[in-house]
C-alpha cells in the first residue's frame, strides 16, 4: 500500500507474479466534521488489520481493512498544528511521531464506536533545544521495551518504551545510538598537537571537541550564530 496527495493505492501480487494496482475510495467529506487535509503523510496497519493515516493538519484517519474511511479520531492532534510525520503500530494501540521530538501515544478504545482510540496522557519528547526537530522515523523492538526515534537533523536515538502512565516522561533517557554528529555540514576542522583530539564547528551552530582514538563526542557547546 502506498499513500500520496489525497489518494490511497493497494497492491495486490496476482498468481503470474504481476502487481495489480487497485485505487482505494477517497474519504468522505460530507460535512465539516470529515473535512480534512488531502496531504498523508504517513499510514501504518493495525492489529485488527484498519488502517491509520495522519496528515500535515495533525488528523488522524481511521480505515476499515477495505480501505473505506471511517472517521476523523476524535482526539487526533490537529488543535495543536501537529503535523504528523510517522506512524507505528504496538500491542495496545500505535504511536505518532511529529515535531520537537514528541511520540503521542493512542490505545484501543473497546465498545466505543465514535471513539475508537484514545491518546493517553502521557507522551515521550526531549525538551533539550539540539533536538527540538521532527521525528521522521519510529522502529519498536520486539518485546516493547525500546523505541528508536529517527529525527529529521540526522540524529538517531533511543528511549526505554512504556505506555504505564504512572511514570513520568521527564525521567526518561534518550540515548544516541552511535555518536551525536553533526546535522549539517561542516566548516571546520583543527587537530590538538598533543592531545588526540580534533574539534568541529557547523552550520548547526555548534563546536564540537571530539576524541579520535577512543570515538567519542569530549565536549559540544551550542551558539546563536555560526562559528
Amino acid at each position: 500500500m502506498v499513500i500520496g496527495y489525497g489518494s490511497i493505492k493497494t497492491f495486490k501480487l496476482s498468481t503470474d507474479g504481476s502487481a495489480k494496482v487497485k485505487d482505494a475510495p477517497f474519504a468522505k467529506k460530507d460535512s465539516k466534521e470529515n473535512q480534512h487535509s488531502p496531504n498523508y503523510l504517513s499510514n501504518c496497519i493495525l492489529n485488527d488489520q484498519s488502517m491509520i493515516i495522519g496528515t500535515d493538519q495533525g488528523e488522524l484517519l481511521l480505515f476499515n481493512q477495505q480501505c473505506e474511511f471511517k472517521m476523523i479520531l476524535p482526539q487526533s492532534p490537529r488543535n495543536e498544528a501537529f503535523s504528523i510525520e510517522c506512524l507505528i503500530p504496538y500491542s495496545k494501540g500505535f504511536l505518532v511521531g511529529g515535531q520537537d521530538c514528541t511520540v503521542l501515544i493512542y490505545e484501543k478504545h473497546d465498545g466505543e464506536l465514535r471513539n475508537p482510540y484514545i491518546k493517553i496522557e502521557k507522551k515521550i519528547y526531549n525538551p533539550k533545544r539540539e533536538y527540538k526537530f521532527p521525528i521522521t522515523t519510529l522502529v519498536l523492538n520486539n518485546n516493547e521495551e525500546t523505541l528508536v526515534l529517527g529525527l529529521q537533523n540526522k540524529q538517531i536515538l533511543s528511549v526505554p518504551f512504556t505506555s504505564d502512565r504512572v511514570i513520568s516522561e521527564e525521567n526518561l533517557k534518550f540515548d544516541h545510538i552511535g555518536l551525536p554528529y553533526h546535522s549539517d555540514k561542516i566548516t571546520g576542522l583543527d587537530v590538538c598537537v598533543r592531545k588526540s583530539l580534533v574539534g568541529t564547528c557547523s552550520t548547526d551552530r555548534t563546536v564540537r571537541i571530539w576524541n579520535y582514538m577512543e570515538h567519542t563526542l569530549e565536549n559540544m557547546k551550542e551558539f546563536d550564530q555560526e562559528a
